[in-house]
C-alpha cells in the first residue's frame, strides 16, 4: 500500500459515502463496515511509520513537496484532545476557494500556547 494508492482511492470511497449522506446523517452509532473499508484502503496505516509497515514518512513527504512544488501552506484549526484548544470558543474556519480540497484557514485560535500556557501556570501558583 502506497500514499498515492490511498489518495487515489479514498476520493472514490468519499463519493460513495456522499450517496448515503441521508441515511449516514441519520445514524446514531458507527457501522463497522465502515471501518473496515477504511482499513482495506490502508488509511490507518497512513500514521504509523514505515519500518512498521506504515506509510507516515511518506505521507509527510508527499505533504511537505507540496509547499515546495505548489507554494501550499498547511494550517490545524482543532488540535487534538487535551492540547488546550476548545472547539466550542474557537474563530478560526476555513473559507472554500477551490473546492473540495483547497480551503483558506483565517487563522484566529482560541488556544494559547503552551510557552504562553505555562507562564501563566507559573505565575498563579
Amino acid at each position: 500500500m502506497t500514499v498515492a494508492t490511498i489518495l487515489e482511492e479514498i476520493p472514490k470511497l468519499a463519493e460513495e459515502c456522499a450517496v448515503e449522506r441521508p441515511d449516514r446523517q441519520q445514524r446514531t452509532e458507527a457501522d463497522p463496515d465502515d471501518f473496515q473499508r477504511l482499513r482495506e484502503l490502508g488509511v490507518p496505516l497512513m500514521a504509523v511509520p514505515v519500518e512498521f509497515g506504515g506509510t507516515w514518512e511518506n505521507l509527510c513527504q508527499a505533504v511537505f513537496q507540496t509547499v515546495l512544488e505548489e507554494d501550499a501552506w498547511w494550517g490545524t484549526i482543532i488540535s487534538e484532545p487535551g492540547s488546550g484548544g476548545d472547539i466550542s470558543q474557537t474563530q478560526s474556519g476555513a473559507q472554500p476557494v477551490h473546492p473540495p480540497l483547497e480551503y483558506r484557514l483565517s487563522g484566529e485560535n482560541w488556544a494559547l500556547a503552551f510557552d504562553q500556557l505555562y507562564e501563566m501556570s507559573w505565575q498563579e501558583s
